[in-house]
């Protein structure tokens, strides 16, 4: 998944935690993923995203003006889609760019 799903990734942020068999026996990473089960959420989650603007890989995305997470793909030009990988406080809320630009959460399709 490039540069928004990589190695420091868990399944669980992008919500392919229940394509694991936990009943598997033993597997690489299985610690991590025991533990992200035993929390209830993963420490961050990546979001799908659009907003108007420039926006780049690498910039800082906010909830409530704090530091959420970082852009981690974009494309367009004036009306943009981004991938965002954010903490899981900021998990649902409200984000915006760093000059207060309001980002829109694109609905999950079934």
């Amino acid at each position: 998944m490039g540069s928004d799903f990589g190695e420091g990734s868990l399944p669980a942020e992008a919500g392919l935690d229940a394509l694991i068999d936990s009943g598997k026996g033993c597997f690489l990473g299985q610690e991590s993923v025991a533990r992200v089960r035993n929390l209830g959420h993963p420490a961050r989650v990546v979001r799908h995203l659009t907003g108007t603007g420039p926006a780049r890989p690498g910039d800082p995305v906010f909830a409530s003006g704090a530091p959420a997470g970082e852009i981690t793909s974009a494309t367009g030009n004036g009306e943009v889609v981004v991938i965002a990988r954010v903490s899981w406080d900021a998990a649902r809320a409200s984000l915006t760019f760093a000059d207060g630009r309001t980002l829109n959460a694109v609905p999950r399709s079934v």
